[in-house]
């Protein structure tokens, strides 16, 4: 069945799905709009546009909110921070694509003690828990975010990065890591977030985590 799932492509067209302890409607950051082409992102399909993206969202958290906008093209990119009050709209035909380098990508480490989330095998290495680094990459984490938007009609290509150190000798980042998120996709510190019309595909088993 594992490998079944790494032949294939996981296409996974998520719609309207809530991410909330609040669970009530959301309205959209829209007061500004913050293009990543105009903070140095090339949709050329090779360059590595990681600063370039989580600049632009810097920019519209630090100006209040907004929404980054992912123009048509093919952008390469590691791990990348969401922000509280951005959203990130996909245009058509907009591919936010892992770059295939596993370096790339950036790990997410819990401030708060989860060592009573450990199995045993767990215990003594950290493997495959939330304090190892190798398996918490992401290619987009958010920590502690909330009102935040993910949509459009473009896709969000993980492309099967590789990590020979990884889970089982192969899995790579992460698609989508929010921090302390619950198993119904409800997160203790993550308020009101949507993805909406997203397309996720190529990306290791765990797509949202």
């Amino acid at each position: 069945m594992e490998g079944y799932y790494l032949r294939k492509k996981i296409r996974l067209v998520v719609k309207y799905v809530l991410i909330s302890i609040l669970c009530v409607p959301i309205i959209g950051n829209s007061q500004s709009n913050y293009n990543i082409l105009n903070f140095g992102a090339k949709a050329d399909g090779r360059t590595i546009n990681t600063q370039a993206i989580n600049r632009t969202i810097q920019e519209a958290y630090l100006k209040g909110g907004g929404t980054v906008i992912i123009p048509r093209g093919k952008f390469i990119t590691g791990t990348i921070f969401l922000a509280s009050n951005v959203n990130i709209l996909l245009e058509k035909d907009a591919y936010l694509m892992g770059s295939s380098n596993i370096n790339d990508y950036r790990s997410f480490i819990p401030s708060k003690d989860l060592t009573k989330y450990s199995t045993i095998s767990d215990q003594g290495n950290n493997s495959n828990s939330a304090y190892d680094s190798i398996w918490t990459k992401a290619l987009i984490i958010g920590n502690e975010v909330q009102n935040i938007t993910l949509l459009g009609e473009g896709v969000i290509d993980g492309q099967h990065v590789f990590n020979g150190r990884g889970e089982e000798g192969m899995r790579g980042a992460h698609t989508i890591l929010l921090s302390n998120s619950r198993r119904q996709m409800c997160t203790q510190n993550t308020n009101i977030v949507f993805i909406d019309y997203i397309c996720l595909c190529q990306s290791i088993l765990y797509p949202i985590l």
